[in-house]
């Protein structure tokens, strides 16, 4: 048993490893120029922290093959509402142990240094999830259980007790607005992608607009032909009523022709200028 444990334990150690060169968990060198004071953090702070503990956590479940887990308005108040229950109590961990009956199926606590960096606080959750999820054999792996339960979604909080700046993640189901990461890779690429097609379906509409403003002006032009040879036939109808009344009859058919063909004409170029702007 002993051996095994010793080899789970390495290869979680490896799937750490790759978790740490995961693109998106790396932490951009302009957070190292954000001051934060952990206990005043604002809720566009504690949201950017709670996208990035996202992050982190959903960069370990890839690596052991579980579903990402996502963010949302109740998942961090039931986060929050857990936090201010360690806060009233204001007891370690070490000693009081877990607070129990809160709305979650699973919660990693973990303490955190005191920083005054958003870079630094970063990192301080990204080793506090690498942690417990990599080298948790201390407590019988489980908070790297409770990282891969199969709850859907996230809940993130911090908290000062006992005199330490925790962390605190738990994991259930809770309904509210989603949070997601406009900066997220895959939320850009979905971004990418529909703006492609919108671009795709832009440009096929202008192609049309541009034939059918080709094919009105063709129509415009015939028409005009036909006036210009009614006109001339009604002038060189002078021999007899019957043939005057006839070419009338057709000058009027091709003026309404014309008219029509113009107005066609009219909208199609509108149409083509619409996708100028």
């Amino acid at each position: 048993m002993k051996n095994r444990t010793s080899q789970w334990s390495q290869t979680l150690t490896g799937q750490g490893v790759k978790v740490a060169q995961a693109s998106n968990t790396n932490i951009s060198s302009a957070d190292k120029n954000k001051i934060v004071n952990f206990n005043a953090l604002t809720d566009e702070q504690i949201q950017e922290l709670a996208l990035y503990n996202l992050q982190v956590v959903n960069a370990v479940r890839e690596q052991l093959g579980a579903k990402p887990l996502t963010l949302n308005e109740g998942s961090l108040k039931a986060a929050k509402n857990q936090a201010d229950k360690y806060i009233a109590r204001n007891k370690s961990i070490m000693s009081a142990g877990h607070v129990s009956g809160g709305d979650y199926f699973g919660e990693n606590v973990s303490n955190l240094r005191n920083t005054t960096t958003m870079y630094d606080l970063k990192k301080e959750i990204y080793d506090a999830v690498e942690v417990m999820a990599f080298a948790d054999a201390p407590s019988n792996w489980g908070h790297l259980f409770n990282t891969l339960i199969g709850a859907p979604n996230l809940g993130v909080a911090f908290a000062t007790f006992a005199g330490q700046p925790h962390i605190i993640n738990v994991f259930g189901v809770y309904s509210g607005t989603p949070i997601t990461n406009p900066n997220d890779p895959t939320t850009l690429q979905a971004a990418l992608a529909k703006a492609q097609a919108d671009q795709s379906a832009v440009q096929t509409a202008s192609d049309a607009a541009k034939a059918e403003l080709t094919k009105a002006s063709s129509d415009y032009a015939k028409a005009l032909e036909l006036k210009t040879q009614a006109e001339k036939t009604l002038a060189d109808a002078t021999a007899t009523p019957l043939q005057t009344q006839v070419a009338e009859n057709n000058l009027r058919l091709a003026t309404i022709a014309l008219q029509n063909a113009e107005a066609r004409k009219a909208d199609a170029q509108k149409a083509v200028d619409n996708f100028s702007y």
